[in-house]
């Protein structure tokens, strides 16, 4: 299957008064300084142009070219900044209070004609890439009020961003946001470099735990852009999110929150009646950043935990549940259900029943180490861990209950790691190598384990004429792991690699860049594979008198057989040339070009080979994409910028539909189903019986 593609044309016209926020590149960590040295109108050369980040004592020195200009990358951002030019027969001059943002440059342009230090108290920043975007500091980050401390609520001040608050969605599946009407799950989300989102792409709100990856209080920029051009961006075609974490600095700086809810700080009635409620939320965290060895090494760490528990919205008569079991089901009935499993069944398992609350809990801490390691090199080492879990209660209903034994935990966890080096080796020339390593895992774990049948128990005292179904003046108690978790595990495990170089030259500016992404998803989704019981009655449930049987696995009779299960590679080439073509004119012009490298096949299904005259074997093997980008940006005035682009993206399609034809052959899974009958009994064989993994009816939506 080929590779979603988006044409972005004529990206971007947008009037930014007053104060006109911009960023950034959706992998870009750091941040840039250029300008151009001066006397009485006449360019200076070799001038010295000496950086120092007073925080951490950072250095980063550099010279003026023969026409004056100079260009400082690979920055540390945030600041302040001490900028110093000295040349010889002048009289140096300093530039403070300098604050750097993600994917921007910092213009100055000195004349040493003028004698005097200078205090920047506006931002002389300009896009290292053109469209529309947002970029909000720590300062910026800690005034916005976000009650889930999730970092998508950060992403809302962008006014091309829509976030999903209907509540429709809970968990990984709630708060997705659109990026100028992208799909939520064709985003891309970054922390330091490292990808956030879920590849897979079954979460539909894009992220792969429920409250965010990271603490909001180790954030140090967060950045949103609606159609990023710069050739770097890559692997998605919607928009980008960009997270860049606190570092440590020679002082210590910490912080420590905590906030709580309980039945005593809700209501109690509801129009004059009063209401039972069950109210329990804490969430608490802390971070500490500070030097171990002043101005060469720095730490950074942060710490949250959020726990509260969810209502079961229904319950027999009496239990105090929002909505009531119908059909005279009560908890004598489901009682009764529960004595006879343990009585007449041979069988420790344990059926569990409908608890009133269960726990929700979101966990994440991260580490950051930074090193100088001399002026013109510099190493991080960031490692970040989150994970979410809530309870899922799967098939309850006014007419249905299911016990916890058939309900099931929602886990999920998301651990990553990236070191990152930049160096400066001349005045011109500069370089980052990352290399990053993530860890996804997404697991559906029923509180009694898998290793059971999905039980239907019709509460009808005896059977009627129709024995496959519930009569409908009579509900039904469920048990045992529902039928989609019997053999269910989604893990995915990355590793990327990325080398550049940028070159300035006059007013241009070179960049060239590898990427290599290795990819090892691994999806096991068979349904049934532990059969699927009905009993018709309670009489019949004690006699052991099961009225359907469904039993659907691999042909082989592992489940492990009919698992996607993969490695492949994304391998990507960029270059590049920004052009400033006259002081408020900036175009950039490159290109882009991305292959895959996907050995594996999928199991030859020679029916559909002879029914369709192709093979179902197809995959992204061998596919590549070529994507020139051009974008440009007009500098109006001091509030107004103009700024435009058009090209092509691809990459970024979720696993779960570029893995579609390894689990979905209709080849590798068969099943049967066994129906009683008043003469005997009735067996279809050879269907699949449940819908594929990758089709839920929204997915476009």
């Amino acid at each position: 299957m080929s590779l979603s593609r988006r044409l972005a044309q004529g990206v971007a016209l947008t009037a930014l008064l007053c104060a006109m926020s911009t960023a950034v590149f959706a992998q870009e960590t750091t941040s840039a300084v250029s300008g151009s040295v001066t006397a009485n109108g006449k360019a200076v050369a070799k001038a010295t142009v000496t950086l120092v980040h007073t925080p951490t004592g950072t250095r980063a020195v550099t010279s003026t070219e023969s026409g004056g200009g100079f260009d400082l990358r690979g920055l540390r951002i945030g600041g302040p900044y001490t900028v110093t030019i000295n040349a010889a027969g002048y009289p140096a001059k300093t530039y403070n209070n300098v604050f750097l943002q993600v994917g921007q440059t910092f213009n100055i342009d000195a004349d040493l004609a003028e004698v005097a230090e200078i205090v920047v108290t506006a931002s002389a920043a300009r896009n290292n890439d053109q469209g529309p975007k947002t970029v909000l500091n720590a300062d910026a980050i800690s005034a916005v009020v976000t009650v889930s401390r999730d970092p998508r609520d950060l992403a809302r001040h962008d006014i091309l961003v829509a976030q999903d608050l209907s509540g429709g969605r809970s968990g990984a599946n709630g708060g997705g946001i659109s990026i100028a009407g992208s799909n939520p799950r064709f985003n891309r989300i970054a922390v330091d470099g490292v990808s956030a989102q879920d590849n897979f792409g079954l979460a539909q709100g894009g992220l792969t735990t429920a409250r965010g990856p990271v603490n909001l209080d180790a954030i140090e920029q967060f950045a949103v852009a609606a159609a990023p051009t710069d050739v770097e961006n890559g692997d998605f075609v919607g928009g980008s999110l960009n997270i860049v974490m606190k570092s440590g600095s020679n002082n210590f700086h910490g912080s420590i929150f905590t906030n709580y809810l309980n039945d005593g700080l809700v209501g109690k009635k509801i129009e004059g009646n009063r209401i039972k409620t069950v109210q329990s939320q804490t969430n608490y965290g802390a971070f500490l950043s500070g030097p171990i060895i002043k101005d060469t090494l720095f730490f950074a760490a942060s710490y949250e935990n959020y726990q509260t528990v969810d209502s079961t919205p229904n319950g027999a008569p009496g239990s105090g549940a929002a909505n009531i079991f119908q059909n005279g089901l009560t908890q004598a009935t489901i009682d009764s259900v529960v004595n006879t499993y343990n009585t007449n069944y041979a069988s420790k398992f344990s059926l569990g029943s409908v608890a009133p609350t269960e726990a929700q809990t979101d966990k994440k801490y991260s580490a950051k180490i930074d090193w100088n390691i001399s002026d013109k090199h510099r190493a991080s080492l960031t490692y970040r861990y989150a994970e979410s879990s809530s309870i899922q209660r799967t098939d309850l209903s006014n007419t249905t209950a299911s016990l916890s034994s058939h309900w099931y935990k929602q886990f999920n966890s998301d651990e990553a790691t990236t070191l990152e080096i930049h160096s400066n080796w001349t005045d011109r020339l500069t370089t980052f190598f990352k290399a990053t390593t993530r860890d996804y895992n997404n697991m559906q774990l029923p509180p009694s384990g898998q290793n059971y049948a999905d039980v239907t128990v019709c509460t009808a005292p005896t059977s009627d004429a129709v024995l496959t179904s519930c009569n409908s003046l009579y509900s039904s108690v469920r048990f045992g792991p529902d039928q989609f978790r019997h053999a269910n595990a989604l893990r995915e495990q990355e590793n990327r690699y990325q080398f550049q170089g940028e070159y300035s030259i006059t007013n241009h500016l070179f960049k060239a860049g590898i990427t290599a992404r290795q990819a090892k998803p691994y999806d096991l989704f068979v349904p049934q594979s532990r059969g699927l019981y009905y009993f018709d009655s309670l009489a019949d449930f004690a006699a052991g008198k099961a009225s359907s049987l469904t039993y659907q696995n691999s042909v082989t009779g592992n489940p492990q057989d009919a698992a996607f299960k993969t490695t492949y590679w994304t391998y990507s080439g960029y270059v590049q040339d920004t052009m400033n073509i006259t002081d408020d004119i900036k175009v950039a012009a490159g290109v882009r070009v991305d292959s895959f490298k996907y050995p594996d096949k999928p199991i030859l299904n020679p029916n559909f080979k002879a029914r369709n005259g192709f093979s179902n074997q197809k995959t992204i093997d061998g596919i590549v994409m070529v994507m020139p980008r051009v974008s440009g940006e007009w500098k109006v005035s001091p509030d107004i910028k103009v700024s435009g682009g058009f090209g092509l993206f691809a990459g970024g399609t979720p696993d779960v539909l570029t893995g579609a034809p390894f689990y979905n052959t209709g080849y590798a899974t068969t099943s049967v189903t066994i129906n009683r009958t008043a003469t005997g009994f009735a067996e279809t064989t050879g269907t699949p019986a449940s819908p594929p993994r990758w089709a839920p009816p929204d997915w476009t939506t």
